[in-house]
């Protein structure tokens, strides 16, 4: 529901893929055997304004920070499940 006007109302967007880490998490109990050790579970927002939650990828934990550049990359998993993740941007 749009919060403004409380339309049900909706429609797509081709989105760049381009965003920034808006927040973003490092889950630590209970380890999923799917997940490596240390991950980062991040609130995304597009640069079309949409914020979406994905997992950030390829970073350090320590070295994630909120405001990061980050760019889409759609991850195959088991029985052929395609997420998308988002890695650091290139400058």
């Amino acid at each position: 529901m749009y919060p403004h006007c409380h339309s049900l109302a909706w429609d797509t967007l081709e989105s760049s893929g381009r965003g920034t880490v808006y927040s973003f998490v490092m889950p630590r109990h209970p380890q999923f055997p799917f997940f490596d050790d240390d991950y980062i579970v991040g609130l995304i927002e597009l640069e079309e304004g949409t914020r979406l939650v994905s997992n950030v990828v390829d970073v350090a934990p320590g070295e994630a920070r909120i405001g990061m550049a980050v760019v889409v990359r759609f991850d195959e998993f088991d029985d052929g499940v395609v997420l998308p993740v988002f890695t650091p941007a290139t400058q």
